[in-house]
C-alpha cells in the first residue's frame, strides 16, 4: 500500500516560466515535457518516469501542471483545461497508475495557470 501521501510526481511543460507556476511542496519528482504531455502507454518515453514514481519512490498524487498560451498547442486545438483533463485520462489507464488509482492509493489531479491574470483552476480527470 501508497503511504508516502506527500510524496508526488509532477508533470509540467517544460516553458521556462512553467516551473515558477507548479506548486512544489515536499517530495516531489517532476517531469517536464514540451506541453506537459502524456502519450497514450507504449507510445512516449514517459512511461518509465511514471512507472519508476509510482511503483519505486510511492508517490501519492501525479499532478499535471498546464498554463495557457502553451507553445505546444496550436491554435484552435485543445483548451489548456481540455489539454490537461486528456493528460489524466491518459495516465488513469497507465498500467503502473490503474491498479494504486482504484485502490485509492494513488490520486490524480491537475492545474491550469493563466498566464495573463495569474490566477489558476483546478482540473479534474472528467469533466463536470
Amino acid at each position: 500500500m501508497n503511504t508516502a501521501s506527500n510524496r508526488k510526481l509532477v508533470i509540467m511543460c517544460s516553458e521556462p516560466h512553467a516551473a515558477s507556476e507548479a506548486e512544489l511542496h515536499g517530495y516531489a519528482i517532476l517531469l517536464a515535457n514540451y506541453g506537459g504531455q502524456v502519450s497514450p502507454y507504449g507510445r512516449n518515453d514517459s512511461s518509465a518516469t511514471i512507472e519508476s514514481a509510482v511503483v519505486e519512490h510511492l508517490v501519492g498524487d501525479i499532478v499535471v501542471v498546464g498554463h495557457t498560451g502553451c507553445r505546444a498547442h496550436a491554435p484552435g486545438a485543445l483548451s489548456a483545461v481540455d489539454s490537461v483533463r486528456r493528460q489524466l485520462q491518459n495516465l488513469a489507464v497507465h498500467p503502473a497508475v490503474a491498479g494504486p488509482l482504484l485502490r485509492g492509493e494513488l490520486h490524480l489531479w491537475g492545474k491550469v495557470f493563466d498566464r495573463e491574470t495569474g490566477t489558476s483552476q483546478s482540473v479534474s480527470l472528467n469533466a463536470s
